[in-house]
């Protein structure tokens, strides 16, 4: 360092040597004001201080004395230096960064109009009685020069590359670009904006920009090529960690043909960034993009909005983002959700409302999870609860309601699978099937629980007092004089229940027509069914929906129940039931009713007229009442003979009578429509030598009355016996 003033000392020597008295007034002040700068500087009793000052003087001095300032800019700098002498500045930090600043200034391209600006303004900030402001000022200028930043926090700098600037004073103090990329960064993550201009109002921390380019370069080089947005003109305050733009033109081949107007937002994260990353973000403007083929077999329609490198299709003020899948040319069912994630391959939504249509009908579910996985073609609609907490689909083609924890379609197939897919419970999987009509007083009063009145008489007069079938939470707490948390568990019990669709995000509950009928069921006004299916199974689907004749399979079911005062109930052979249209099922099974057993196949049981039509069955057992003179009492016994091989309808009770509410004698009664036979063939009968090729009685078409309380007093069927030859045929009864 002592070489280094040795070196300034000759430099002097020499220039007044060579110059002599002849020097002029400019020449002596610049000069003078580096001798004075000097003797300051190395003034010090710090050696630290003293050595950086010896280098900076040294680097100062080889651009003041080369005629790197002219006239006007170094009469501003002795300005400014007086001016500090005069406030008395310290000289560290503030005579050694202005030096410093100045020397950067020298080593700079600036234009002299630039360097002027630059000192007025510090100048200005010097007449102010904080200091803050000038010491910032100087360390601002050093970070433009030496680091490229033009803006610094503790989390966030913003830099510039690749630059031309100048400093403009008008009414506030700016740093003008022609060029640059703008770069905001922190340690692990940055933000870049391509081939940009404008200007930096430094006291406002606000950056006024024009054009550029930014990548999506945070998720590869590839991704940043494939998704950009172009800005126009746009405003960033520096002083946040988020930034937004309000126009800017996105550039996305996979989803769109032309460009797409909408805002963007970017923000700088203190950690690195990742697939997850959230940013930057772009939202369209118009929420009415129609996406065809987005996916095989599903197109999209909606809004559009982009989070990091993941896409979402979202909904409009009025209207929710919606997808329409296809089974061939067929359109089979819509999803709705206020968002959707599109993936390149695979897509999601949450509370979504699913709708599958079958003819003029439909299943309906109001709050699903959808998935699905372009790779195996599976599309999955599932509730993400199981158990009693699950609301049901909504089944109006056939008249049920799905107690089912999913819906599954691999979208090459022509079935959709009901099932469960969550763990738990363990391999056995359940679903209920329940009537549109069902209604079970226990049910009714569970839903009561301690409450003085049932919650269903409470939405009934709800309703009779305001007349409108969407009811808001808080209305409905107001009424009931409860808590909306109250209120709200209440809807959602009623909601798993079937008896309203509850939108817990939007507080509304519709009540469905299901909720006035079960309370017109409870008083006997109007007539119901007891028609709930169990479905209990272990490595398959709880039931299978065929998309070509819409046929309902329900799998694991052990036995159906049909009518409580007829006592009629249905056996599966195979535990498998298959829905028609408005709760028509086939099976083969054993149908029992009062004292008689059907063994059936090909049997459908019709829904509107309340009966069993048989096409072929094997056989019918049936009991009779036995006397027992010791008991003094009637007992029930098994006849060995059967009727076997015929066919015929099974009539429970009238079809305006499904709950059994009326008593009507002739119920349940069986019509024989052919002929059908009896064997003797029994081991109780002649040791069961009677073949029945050639021993056998032929009945006429018959009919059963009242089968629940059969007597055998006069009981006698029209037929012919035939006898092996024995005797003739008789066809007496």
């Amino acid at each position: 360092m002592k070489k280094s003033v040795v070196f300034i000392a000759v430099l002097f020597l020499l220039l007044f040597a060579q110059l002599g008295r002849a020097q002029d007034s400019t020449l002596y002040n610049s000069e003078q004001f580096f001798r004075e700068v000097s003797d300051i500087l190395l003034n010090t009793p710090s050696k630290r201080y003293q050595d950086k000052s010896e280098v900076l003087l040294e680097r100062f001095y080889a651009r003041w004395n080369i005629g790197r300032f002219n006239k006007a800019e170094k009469a501003e700098v002795h300005k400014l230096f007086e001016l500090m002498r005069t406030r008395k500045f310290k000289t560290y930090p503030f005579l050694y960064d202005y030096i410093y600043a100045l020397t950067l200034l020298s080593e700079s391209k600036q234009l002299p109009k630039s360097i002027i600006a630059w000192h007025v303004y510090a100048q200005q900030l010097l007449d102010e009685v904080n200091t803050k402001d000038f010491a910032d000022f100087l360390k601002f200028s050093r970070n433009i020069f030496e680091n490229d930043q033009i803006y610094y926090k503790k989390t966030l700098s913003w830099y510039h590359r690749d630059s031309r600037f100048t400093f403009v004073l008008d009414t506030t103090f700016l740093v003008k670009y022609d060029r640059l990329k703008l770069v905001a960064a922190s340690r692990k993550d940055s933000s870049i904006i391509l081939k940009t201009k404008g200007f930096l109002d430094y006291e406002q921390g606000v950056w006024t920009g024009v054009g550029g380019t930014i990548k999506w370069s945070r998720f590869g080089e590839e991704t940043g090529e494939k998704i950009f947005v172009e800005l126009d003109k746009y405003k960033i305050d520096f002083n946040q960690s988020t930034f937004s733009i309000d126009s800017a033109i996105l550039h996305y081949d996979r989803f769109f043909e032309h460009p797409v107007v909408g805002s963007f937002s970017d923000k700088v994260v203190s950690g690195s960034p990742g697939k997850k990353s959230s940013y930057p973000r772009f939202e369209a403007y118009l929420d009415d993009f129609e996406l065809n083929g987005l996916y095989p077999g599903i197109d999209y329609f909606g809004g559009f909005n982009l989070q990091g490198e993941t896409a979402f299709g979202i909904g409009g003020p009025f209207s929710s983002a919606h997808l329409r899948f296809w089974h061939g040319d067929i359109l089979l069912g819509k999803v709705n959700a206020d968002k959707i994630k599109l993936g390149e391959e695979k897509l999601q939504a949450v509370d979504a409302e699913v709708i599958v249509y079958i003819e003029d009908d439909s299943i309906y579910h109001p709050d699903l999870r959808v998935k699905y996985a372009n790779k195996d073609r599976t599309l999955v609609m599932f509730n993400e609860n199981s158990g009693s907490s699950m609301i049901p689909f909504f089944d109006s083609y056939h008249k049920l309601d799905i107690y089912s924890q999913a819906l599954s379609w691999h979208m090459d197939s022509v079935v959709m699978d009901f099932k469960r897919i969550a763990p738990g419970g363990g391999n056995v999987k359940t679903a209920r099937f329940v009537s549109n009509n069902y209604f079970s007083e226990r049910e009714f009063y569970a839903i009561q629980r301690i409450d003085e009145v049932n919650p269903m008489y409470v939405i009934r007069n709800y309703l009779n007092t305001y007349s409108d079938y969407e009811i808001q939470l808080n209305a409905l707490a107001d009424f009931m004089n409860k808590s909306p948390e109250q209120v709200s568990s209440m809807l959602i019990d009623l909601a798993n229940r079937g008896y309203v669709v509850y939108d817990s995000k939007n507080q509304t509950a519709t009540v469905k027509d299901r909720l006035l009928y079960a309370l017109e069921a409870k008083i006997g006004r109007r007539d119901y069914d007891v028609i709930s299916i169990e479905s209990s199974v272990k490595y398959k689907s709880n039931a299978s929906l065929n998309l070509h004749t819409y046929d309902l399979d329900v799998f694991g079911v052990p036995e159906i129940h049909l009518s409580d005062s007829q006592e009629m109930y249905i056996f599966p052979y195979d535990k498998i039931i298959s829905f028609k249209k408005n709760r028509d099922f086939t099976f083969d099974g054993q149908v029992h009713t009062g004292l008689f057993d059907f063994f059936t196949h090909q049997s459908t049981f019709v829904y509107d007229s309340f009966m069993v039509n048989m096409n072929f069955a094997d056989s019918i057992k049936f009991k009779v009442y036995a006397f027992d003179s010791l008991q003094n009492a009637s007992y029930l016994v098994n006849l060995n003979s059967k009727i076997v091989d015929l066919n015929g309808k099974l009539y429970i009770d009238q079809s305006f009578n499904k709950s059994g509410l009326i008593k009507y004698s002739r119920y349940p009664y069986f019509v024989s429509n052919d002929e059908s036979y009896v064997y003797y063939n029994n081991r109780s009968i002649q040791d069961s030598t009677l073949h029945p090729d050639v021993f056998y009685y032929q009945l006429e078409p018959f009919i059963f009355d009242s089968i629940s309380t059969f007597k055998t007093e006069g009981l006698a069927f029209e037929g012919t016996l035939v006898s092996a030859g024995i005797f003739d045929p008789l066809t007496e009864p």
